[in-house]
């Protein structure tokens, strides 16, 4: 608990200078979301008028009114993403300049066990990691939330049988998120403290060439090189597979709930309950839904890494 308490304040503590931006962001990601909401609205609605054999005037109205809002979330999209990245960089500069100051007031007892290419690491990579974490962590990702909330709602309101699929869809996502989320954070941990050790070796070793070749040790620095890179290489492979399971068993849990929904709503069809601009609006919600739960999953893990860096 003390240790996720100290991750939000150091969020809240360097972001508190961009609350203009951070609301306006926000404001954005609104807008966003109902437009993705209100897309699938505007189809049925044309397929339902097609279908009854309304005026062509009715149809290109709605073929336009569909055309704006797309690409209206599109540009809205495009800004929020400049916007959060612009946030990120900012915010993360500021954790630099804060970390470089308080490594520099450290006494010689430190830097003597730390090398300068590790610290290096420490203070940029480390921290680069951060920008993802500072950027979209807390705009994206309930974002995204507020999404599938949305989305869930929409499907309880036209049947709350596919509404029960699409809520099991989610809950088992998430949950198969946070069942391997202590194993990936120690493992990016673990990637994160590899690097530091091989490229604080590699700026020692870089520095001192010349006395290195005037003493024949060139092969005791392989020697001790690979090492190093074989545990940078082992932790990536083990990120990486954890990465793809994550992966693999999110989109079967999608798949399945595509065909789920798509078996119910075809059979209400035929039983004549729904309208066929009714099916595709169940299925463009439900298939609308993988996205938000794609880049929650993705954010979830820069997320792991982020704190592996804090």
């Amino acid at each position: 608990m003390t240790q996720e308490m100290s991750n939000w304040q150091l969020l809240t503590r360097y972001l508190r200078p961009y609350t203009p931006r951070l609301l306006g962001l926000t404001t954005l990601l609104a807008v966003s979301i109902g437009l993705q909401l209100y897309g699938p609205q505007v189809i049925r609605d044309f397929l339902d008028a097609a279908q009854r054999g309304t005026a062509v005037q009715l149809l290109i109205t709605l073929g336009g009114l569909f055309f704006v809002v797309t690409v209206a979330q599109k540009g809205i999209e495009l800004w929020t993403t400049y916007l959060s990245e612009d946030l990120g960089w900012a915010a993360t500069n500021g954790l630099r300049a804060d970390l470089a100051a308080h490594t520099m007031r450290l006494d010689m007892g430190f830097h003597k066990l730390q090398t300068p290419g590790e610290l290096i690491e420490r203070i940029d990579g480390d921290v680069s990691n951060l920008a993802e974490f500072f950027a979209r962590l807390v705009v994206r990702v309930l974002g995204n939330a507020v999404l599938v909330i949305g989305i869930l709602v929409l499907l309880f309101r036209e049947d709350w049988r596919i509404g029960l699929v699409g809520l099991g869809y989610g809950l088992l996502t998430l949950g198969l998120l946070q069942l391997i989320r202590g194993p990936t954070v120690n493992v990016w941990r673990e990637v994160s403290q590899g690097y530091a050790k091989l490229h604080g070796y590699i700026e020692e070793r870089i520095g001192g060439t010349e006395d290195l070749r005037a003493n024949g040790g060139e092969a005791y620095v392989f020697r001790k090189l690979y090492p190093l890179l074989a545990n940078v290489a082992k932790s990536h492979v083990k990120a990486d597979v954890i990465g793809g399971y994550s992966f693999s068993s999110s989109y079967m849990l999608y798949v399945l709930a595509v065909a789920c929904t798509l078996a119910l709503a075809g059979t209400f069809f035929l039983q004549g309950q729904i309208t066929i601009g009714t099916l595709f609006l169940l299925m463009a919600y439900v298939r609308l839904m993988e996205s938000p739960i794609k880049y929650i999953r993705r954010q979830i893990s820069d997320m792991q890494k982020a704190l592996a860096s804090i």
